[in-house]
């Protein structure tokens, strides 16, 4: 018998509606371009302490379950992209813009398996209720730009057929971003300087609450929307050092454009702080970096801490 692989796989999301939170009627779904998940079901056991004169494990009770995993991907402009982007941001895109707001967006995330048979068959695995907890955005040079979209996820359910009316729409092909089309400023000391590894990373802090009467979680609650932005500085002066020492506010962008030279995000933060940023001598032969992280800050001016801008048009 043939095992399943996983290049058949193939994983769609789609935002729930209604209250109790459920799929629409026909779903239209988001196809996802992914190089991998791993969102997983794990049920919370305890071992029974009751004694037995056999001197054995009289039974394993059930107490709580939880669901959660990653997305991975390499970044282009598609349609799952920007929904991960809107779901960790609790906001829709308006005029080609996002910024961070308060809604708790949930999904059903839904992963359909070929089975090999005979016969062959397909079989459907579903996390209802899930939200979308954080976004990370790695940027390396030499490899694509590279994100991880984490699942904070509700119940799980197995069925061998598809929701009555879904659709399953091609995610597309548009070219995967590479760090050759990226320019990063930190405070107009770094738009020259030499800049190694480059992260940014979104979190909102959804969490499950837990209650008596419910097995695992009962609902989600959003949290406070964080964001963090990580370099690697190639060590050419004192400008990083000295905004950390003097807490100095800074502004950063990051402007990835595609091949043609047009952007398709752009991602300003107005105000933000070096955590960390002090040069280190690793070992002989490499270079003196600075591995720095600089967290945004609520603009109350602007109404923000991050704003993305896409291509007009979206995908």
């Amino acid at each position: 018998m043939t095992a399943v692989s996983a290049d058949s796989a193939r994983l769609a999301i789609v935002r729930e509606t209604g209250s109790p939170s459920a799929p629409p009627t026909t779903p239209a779904w988001i196809v996802a371009r992914m190089t991998g998940e791993g969102i997983t079901f794990a049920p919370t056991t305890t071992e029974s302490g009751e004694l037995d004169p056999s001197g054995q494990v009289r039974d394993q009770i059930l107490t709580g379950a939880t669901s959660t995993g990653p997305i991975n991907f390499e970044v282009s402009n598609h349609d799952a992209f920007e929904e991960y982007l809107a779901a960790v941001f609790g906001n829709d895109w308006a005029a080609d813009e996002l910024i961070p707001a308060t809604s708790l967006f949930l999904y059903t995330v839904e992963k359909t398996w070929q089975l090999p048979g005979p016969p062959a068959a397909e079989s459907y695995h579903r996390f209802a209720n899930s939200a979308f907890a954080e976004l990370a955005l790695t940027i390396t040079p030499g490899e694509p730009i590279r994100g991880v979209a984490t699942v904070n996820g509700g119940p799980f359910d197995q069925q061998d057929t598809a929701i009555t009316g879904s659709t399953y729409p091609d995610p597309g092909t548009e070219a995967v971003l590479t760090p050759n089309n990226v320019q990063v400023m930190i405070g107009g000391i770094l738009g020259a300087a030499c800049l190694g590894n480059t992260s940014l990373t979104f979190n909102n802090g959804t969490r499950g609450r837990q209650c008596v009467g419910v097995l695992g979680e009962k609902d989600k609650v959003r949290g406070r929307f964080v964001c963090t932005i990580a370099a690697q500085i190639y060590y050419l002066n004192d400008e990083p050092v000295l905004a950390l020492i003097g807490r100095d506010e800074l502004a950063v962008s990051v402007e990835i454009k595609n091949d043609a030279g047009d952007t398709e995000y752009l991602f300003e933060f107005p105000r933000c702080k070096f955590m960390q940023g002090v040069p280190v001598a690793g070992g002989t032969g490499q270079d003196v970096v600075i591995d720095s992280q600089l967290r945004a800050l609520y603009d109350a001016t602007l109404g923000y801490t991050c704003k993305v801008t896409r291509l007009a048009a979206g995908p």
